[in-house]
């Protein structure tokens, strides 16, 4: 089958097993641009996901909320995580030399995008946050579209950044069988998992709109962390 659209709205097995060629395609495709935007910037340690996806560009240099100088907290700590479950579906669904290539170019990157999140918690009194600087410092945006700095203290409570970077650490640090700093990640795993119990969790979610406000629950616990953890 080489066209798409002839499969029905109720497919077969069959029809089905004729998509996994073209997912694994979209697969590798998508880890091979991620691969090759990190390798563009040998002095910018995470990973790059400032492109605008409907025009192929970049996002500006300047864009305060887009460009390359706002990292994401949320996304480096998934990419972490993503990148172990991707070499290790690759290597079970779709070895080749191309594919085995591209795996230890990713093992290269999640062992350094690894040593940046734990420096970044270094820094941070053992947190991450939704949005920093390019060098971990936590920031918001400010009414007027200042940024501003925001000091993380041990006494903060853990938030999504954590929680997301926890599992990616300890992802990878099984994935790198590496003893010390798998017991480091597990460490983390479970102070997050603590504060889920113990009301020491917050959303570390900037709202950089002001027509675009997340609500605020009242009453009881929000059920994302959870099922998150």
């Amino acid at each position: 089958m080489n066209n798409l659209s002839a499969i029905t709205s109720n497919p077969q097995a069959s029809d089905l097993k004729e998509l996994v060629t073209y997912y694994k395609r979209m697969l590798k495709t998508i880890m091979q641009v991620i691969v090759a935007r990190y390798k563009k910037k040998p002095n910018y340690p995470w990973i790059d996901t400032k492109i605008d996806l409907l025009r192929g560009t970049d996002f500006a240099q300047d864009d305060p909320l887009r460009g390359p100088q706002m990292i994401y907290g949320w996304i480096q700590g998934r990419a972490l995580e993503a990148l172990v479950e991707h070499i290790l579906w690759m290597r079970r669904k779709s070895a080749d030399d191309e594919t085995d290539s591209l795996c230890n170019h990713m093992q290269q990157i999640i062992i350094e995008l690894l040593q940046q999140l734990q420096t970044t918690r270094r820094k941070n009194n053992g947190h991450l946050f939704f949005s920093m600087t390019v060098d971990g410092a936590p920031v918001a945006l400010t009414k007027s579209g200042n940024i501003r700095k925001i000091e993380l203290t041990q006494a903060s409570p853990f938030n999504y950044s954590d929680l997301f970077a926890a599992k990616g650490m300890y992802a990878a640090t099984r994935f790198l069988e590496n003893s010390e700093l798998l017991n480091q990640a597990k460490s983390y795993c479970l102070a997050v998992d603590d504060a889920l119990w113990h009301d020491n969790f917050a959303s570390d979610q900037q709202q950089f709109h002001s027509q675009n406000k997340a609500p605020q629950e009242k009453q009881g616990r929000p059920f994302g962390p959870y099922m998150i953890q």
